[in-house]
C-alpha cells in the first residue's frame, strides 16, 4: 500500500499535456512466469537533441529524442544562465524551450532530462553570441542555397545519403574565414564533408576530417562576391558501415562560419610549481588583446603576439604559484562563437628543461641530469629525439611520456632504451599491455602514451656492470611530425603507486536499496597491495559499504545504501540524490597515499579539439523501484510490415516482474501513427506476443518509430512502464 500511495503522489507532479499516447486496443496479459527479485529501472536516454545552440539573450525550441522520457519533470543545466520550459512530451520525444540570459558567457553547457526514473545522460548544448539559425530545406542546389550571414552558427541535418546542404554567404577580397563543422565535438552522430565553392560551382577547398571526423576549412578570399559552403554525407561513414540508398541517417551537425578562435598547441605543455614559464601558443583567429583564462586561479598569464607571417604564434608568460595543485589544468580564451576547446597545461614539482636539437643520433643525445621533465616536439616527419644520462648499478628509473593525454597531435609515441653503442636494453610503447577498465573506460586518451620502468642490474657476474651511460629515444610510430606534436618526457626514480577510476559518472538504485559504483584500480611502477576505497560527501541516509581492491583483482563495486526513513525523496522529483567523491588509500612503504578517483571523459576522442575540464564527483540517485519491466529485441534493420501481405507483424515482448508483483498488464500504443493498431496475446512464462496490424488505406509507407506501454490495473493506482522505441518499416 505504501508503494501504491507513493506512486499516486508522484502522479501529482506530472506535467500537464505530456500523456499523449493513445490507447489503440489491448487484450489483458495474464502473469504466469515466476516473479524475479530484482527488476532493472529503465534509465531515461537521450539519443538526439536538435538544435544544440542558442544565442545569448534568445530562446530556442529544442527537440529531445530517446527512450523512457515519459512523465518528464524538467530539463536541468549545470549552469545558472539557461532556463528550460517543457512544451510537450511522450516517452520517445520531448519538446522544450531553452532560454538564455543576455549575459550568458558563450561556450558549452550540459543538459539532462529529469523524470521519475532519475536523470538522463548528459547532452552538450552551446551558448553563442553569433546568430544561431536552423538549416532550411530545400537547399540542395545552387539556386536553392540558403543565404546566411557571417558570422553564423548553423544547426543542420543530413537526412539521407543523397542530401546536400548548401549555404550562400558574402565575402570580401582579403577576408579570411573559418568553416568549422562540429559533429564529434558536439557529441552527435554524423560523418560529413565540407566543400567551399564559388557561386558558379568551382571548388576552392574541401575537407572530410580535421578534428577527428570533424571537417575544418580556413580560407582567405581573393575576390568580393557570393560563395557556397556545402555539407554532404560521407558514403562510407566508418570502416564497418555502408550506407544504402534508402537509409534514413538523420545526421546532424553544427556549422560555425566566421573568425572563431582555434587553439592548436602550447609549448611547453606544462611547468614546475613556483616558476614563470615562457610558452609558445599556436592559435588562429585569436585577438592579440585576448585574455588567457585558466581553470585554476593559481595560474595566470600575459600574452603578446610573435612576429610570424601566419599571425598564429603568441608568447605567454605563465606564472605558476607555489601552491598550484599538481596535475593538469586548462587554458582558454573568451570566444563569442562558443566553439573554442581548451588546451591542457600540466603542473609538476620536478625540474624541467626543453629539448635541444640536434638529438636524433645515438651520439647526439642531449645530456640531462635526473630527475627531469623534458619538454620536446617531434617537429618533422620521422624525427627522433634522444637524451643521454648516467645511471648507477641497481638504479630503478621510470620513463613516462605525456602527449595524447594532454591533447598533443602526436599519434603514437614510443620509447626505446639503448646503450650508446646501439645495444637494445628495453622499450615501452603503450601505457599498458593488459589495460583493463582503467585505460579502456576511464583514461582512454592516455592509453597510447608510453610508460615503462627499468631496473639497472647486471644479471651475469661475468658481464659488464649495468652502471654507465644510456640513451633514451622517443619517436612517433606514425612517422608524422610538426610544431603541434609536443610531449612531456619525465625520467625519475621508480615510485610505486596506483590510480583508481570510476567507470560510470552517474549511478542509480531504488529508494531504500543500493546504488552500485563500479571502481577500477591501476597499479603503477610495480605497486602490489590493497587499496581502501571510500566515498566522501554522502548526506544523512546514504551509507557507503567498505570496498577493498587488490592489484591482483583490480575491479570492484562500491555500494551506496539508501535509508528511506532517514533520507526522504525530494517532493518535486520523487527521488533522492547526492554528488559524492571517491578516493582510494593505500600503504606504500612507510607512506599512506590517497588519490581521488578519475572519471570517464565526456569526449573519448584524443588530440587538439577534444580537451575538457574533468569532473570530480559521481552523481548517485535513488528512484522509485520498478514493479515490472518490458524488453523488445529489435532486428538489425527493425521490424518489417508488408501491407500487400496482410499488414501484420509480431512483436515479442519479454516481461520481468518484481517479487510479489502479479497484477494483470494491459498493453497500449505509444505514439502510433494513424492506421496502426495492436492486439496483445496472453502472457506466458514472461513472454507476450503483440501483433501490430496496419490499415493499407491509411498507414503511411515509411519507417515508424514507436513504443509500447503496459499498465497494471489490479491495484489502487495504475503502474505503467514502456518499452524502448523500436522501428517498424512499412512497405
Amino acid at each position: 500500500m505504501a508503494l501504491r500511495a507513493f506512486k499516486r503522489d508522484l502522479r501529482l507532479f506530472r506535467i500537464a499535456g505530456l500523456s499523449c499516447c493513445g490507447l489503440l486496443g489491448f487484450l489483458p496479459a495474464t502473469a504466469s512466469k515466476p516473479p524475479s527479485a530484482d527488476v532493472a529501472i529503465n534509465r531515461p536516454d537521450v539519443a538526439l537533441a536538435f538544435p544544440l545552440s542558442v544565442r545569448a539573450g534568445h530562446a530556442a525550441d529544442v527537440t529531445f529524442r530517446g527512450n523512457y522520457l515519459d512523465e518528464v519533470q524538467g530539463i536541468r543545466c549545470d549552469c545558472a544562465d539557461l532556463k528550460a520550459t517543457i512544451l510537450s512530451g511522450n516517452p520517445l520525444e520531448i519538446k522544450a524551450r531553452i532560454e538564455s540570459g543576455a549575459s550568458a558567457t558563450p561556450g558549452p553547457r550540459f543538459l539532462v532530462v529529469e523524470t521519475p526514473k532519475g536523470p538522463s545522460n548528459r547532452i552538450l548544448f552551446r551558448v553563442t553570441d553569433w546568430p544561431s539559425i536552423l538549416e532550411s530545406e530545400p537547399n540542395d542546389s545552387f539556386g536553392e542555397a540558403q543565404s546566411v550571414p557571417t558570422p553564423v552558427m548553423v544547426e543542420g541535418k543530413i537526412e539521407t545519403v543523397h542530401d546536400s546542404d548548401m549555404f550562400r554567404f558574402r565575402a570580401s577580397a582579403g577576408e579570411r574565414l573559418a568553416f568549422n563543422v562540429l559533429t564529434g565535438r558536439s557529441k552527435v552522430r554524423g560523418h560529413v564533408v565540407a566543400i567551399l565553392m564559388t557561386a558558379s560551382g568551382r571548388v576552392l577547398s574541401r575537407n572530410l576530417s580535421y578534428f577527428g571526423t570533424d571537417p575544418y576549412l580556413d580560407y582567405t578570399f581573393a575576390e568580393n562576391g557570393d560563395y557556397i559552403l556545402t555539407v554532404i554525407p560521407r558514403r562510407f561513414s566508418d570502416f564497418y558501415t555502408i550506407l544504402f540508398d534508402d537509409t534514413k541517417i538523420n545526421w546532424q551537425y553544427e556549422l560555425a562560419i566566421g573568425r572563431s578562435p582555434i587553439l592548436w598547441s602550447v609549448f611547453p605543455m606544462g611547468g614546475k610549481r613556483g616558476a614563470t614559464v615562457e610558452v609558445e601558443l599556436r592559435a588562429d583567429f585569436l585577438s592579440p588583446e585576448a585574455e588567457p583564462q585558466f581553470s585554476t586561479s593559481k595560474l595566470s598569464a600575459s600574452m603578446e603576439p610573435l612576429p610570424d607571417p601566419c599571425a598564429c604564434r603568441y608568447k605567454l608568460a605563465v606564472n605558476i604559484a607555489e601552491d598550484t595543485p599538481l596535475g593538469t589544468h586548462y587554458l582558454s580564451f573568451p570566444d563569442p562563437s562558443g566553439t573554442l576547446m581548451p588546451m591542457a597545461f600540466s603542473v609538476g614539482d620536478t625540474p624541467e628543461s626543453v629539448e635541444q636539437e640536434p638529438n636524433d643520433g645515438l651520439h647526439e643525445g642531449q645530456r640531462i641530469s635526473l630527475p627531469l621533465v623534458l619538454n620536446g616536439r617531434i617537429d618533422r616527419p620521422g624525427d627522433i629525439d634522444g637524451i643521454l644520462f648516467t645511471v648507477n648499478q641497481y638504479d630503478e628509473l621510470a620513463f613516462e611520456v605525456d602527449a595524447k593525454g594532454l591533447g598533443s597531435h602526436i599519434t603514437d609515441p614510443n620509447l626505446t632504451l639503448v646503450r650508446p653503442d646501439g645495444e637494445l636494453i628495453d622499450r615501452g610503447d603503450d601505457r599498458c599491455t593488459d589495460c583493463g577498465q582503467y585505460f579502456n573506460a576511464v583514461r582512454r586518451k592516455e592509453k597510447l602514451d608510453s610508460k615503462f620502468w627499468h631496473y639497472f642490474q647486471t644479471g651475469n657476474p661475468n658481464d659488464a656492470d649495468a652502471a654507465g651511460d644510456y640513451v633514451l629515444q622517443l619517436r612517433d610510430n606514425s612517422k608524422r611530425g610538426g610544431p603541434d606534436h609536443a610531449y612531456r618526457l619525465k625520467v625519475r626514480k621508480r615510485v610505486p603507486g596506483f590510480r583508481i577510476g570510476v567507470v560510470q559518472e552517474s549511478v542509480r538504485g531504488p529508494l531504500g536499496g543500493v546504488a552500485r559504483i563500479p571502481v577500477t584500480l591501476r597499479s603503477q611502477e610495480g605497486f602490489k597491495g590493497m587499496v581502501d576505497v571510500r566515498a566522501d560527501g554522502l548526506p544523512p541516509g546514504m551509507v557507503a559499504e567498505s570496498l577493498q581492491l587488490r592489484t591482483d583483482d583490480p575491479s570492484g563495486i562500491l555500494e551506496i545504501r539508501h535509508d528511506a526513513d532517514t533520507s526522504r525523496p525530494d517532493g518535486a522529483t520523487g527521488w533522492a540524490q547526492a554528488r559524492v567523491r571517491v578516493f582510494g588509500t593505500a600503504k606504500i612503504g612507510d607512506r599512506e597515499v590517497t588519490r581521488p578517483a578519475d572519471l570517464p571523459s565526456f569526449y573519448t576522442e584524443d588530440g587538439a579539439g577534444y580537451n575538457e575540464v574533468p569532473r570530480g564527483d559521481v552523481l548517485v540517485s535513488f528512484v522509485q523501484p520498478a514493479s515490472f519491466a518490458l524488453n523488445i529485441e529489435e532486428p538489425f534493420r527493425g521490424f518489417r510490415m508488408d501491407l500487400a501481405k496482410g499488414g501484420r507483424v509480431q512483436i515479442p515482448v519479454s516481461v520481468a516482474r518484481a517479487e510479489g508483483f502479479e497484477e494483470v498488464l494491459e498493453f497500449q500504443a505509444v505514439e502510433f501513427p494513424p492506421g496502426l493498431r495492436l492486439e496483445a496475446g496472453p502472457e506466458d512464462h514472461g513472454q507476450v506476443s503483440v501483433a501490430l496490424i496496419g490499415d493499407r488505406s491509411i498507414l503511411e509507407s515509411r519507417a515508424h518509430r514507436i513504443a509500447l506501454r503496459a499498465t497494471a490495473t489490479g491495484g489502487e493506482t495504475a503502474v505503467t512502464e514502456v518499452t524502448r522505441g523500436f522501428t517498424v518499416q512499412v512497405n
